[in-house]
């Protein structure tokens, strides 16, 4: 799911943002042959034309990326990168065609040493966004999300969180989202590794039987060096679920040390549309301060996410 006007998952906002670098070598071109050749000559328009590529094109290619949600991967990089080299390539010749001045695509005329420098060109296109998407996630905090955990396709993540929300309605059990779920309601569009919640301890008995086909571990204490609670582990439909007990759930600050009891009261948790679904989930600021304090790769990614937007209407 990408937001509004984001890059990550929507191909017409990619190949657009591609038109729209095409407009500005366009742009350049038109430049180079209407005002630099006849002042210094085709020679050096060419190095002065890629220069002002350099000087207005970087600045755009990072503009772009940084619309991309992070974790960005590093194929949806690559491929971008060629679809907008591949875009220029096509798109500018035709422009150039229609001026008058195909011949002059690619290289143009001039000394080859000048006007090879604009290979430069399609060449920062096609390796432009992967680097600075690698810039960006490292920045973040994503490095290295990806290559440790295995993210879960969205239509199973929306079908097990139906399955999951409706069992959970029916039976009356207080639960919230929290986690990348949570992440999620609150603007992040970063893939799911697994669908948390905090529930009730009390009413999961009322739902106990319904789900013991998919348990994959019994409740039973968990502790690790970042989190300590009870909890349930599921599987439904190839998606990992957690249900964690809230009574009695803490956390550890990565900075102090200091132990945070989750004191999350589920009855008040605001409501939230998540992959078509509306559910309780943590508030935005107890999440962002919960995320501060654990601090982890995935965590520093959530809140970058969350900071770059405004809260929207429930």
């Amino acid at each position: 799911m990408s937001r509004p006007g984001g890059l990550d998952s929507n191909a017409p906002a990619t190949v657009l943002a591609g038109l729209t670098v095409a407009l500005v070598v366009v742009a350049l071109l038109s430049l180079r042959f209407h005002v630099l050749d006849s002042a210094v000559g085709p020679a050096w328009s060419h190095v002065l034309a890629v220069l002002a590529a350099g000087v207005v094109l970087l600045p755009l290619l990072s503009a772009l990326v940084s619309r991309f949600d992070p974790p960005a991967s590093p194929a949806r990089l690559a491929t971008t990168g060629a679809s907008w080299a591949l875009l220029v390539a096509g798109a500018v010749p035709a422009v150039l065609a229609l001026a008058g001045l195909g011949e002059t695509w690619p290289l143009g005329a001039g000394s080859p040493p000048a006007a090879a420098l604009w290979l430069l060109v399609p060449l920062g296109l096609l390796f432009g966004p992967p680097l600075l998407g690698a810039r960006r996630a490292r920045s973040a905090g994503l490095v290295p999300i990806e290559p440790r955990l295995t993210f879960v396709p969205e239509e199973k993540a929306a079908d097990a969180l139906a399955w999951l929300c409706e069992l959970l309605r029916e039976r009356g059990v207080r639960f919230a989202a929290v986690g990348g779920l949570a992440a999620r309601a609150w603007g992040a569009t970063r893939p799911l590794v697994d669908l948390d919640f905090l529930v009730a301890g009390e009413d999961l008995d009322r739902v106990k039987p319904d789900l013991d086909p998919f348990v994959v571990r019994p409740l039973s204490p968990h502790r690790d060096e970042r989190r300590e609670f009870s909890c349930l582990r599921l599987e439904y439909g190839g998606v990992p679920i957690e249900l964690a007990i809230a009574e009695g759930a803490r956390y550890r600050e990565a900075s102090t040390g200091e132990w945070h009891i989750e004191e999350i009261a589920l009855a008040r948790c605001p409501r939230r549309q998540v992959l078509g679904m509306p559910l309780p989930v943590l508030a935005r600021d107890d999440l962002l301060r919960r995320k501060r304090r654990l601090d982890r790769a995935i965590d520093r990614a959530d809140v970058a996410a969350l900071e770059r937007r405004e809260p929207a209407a429930g």
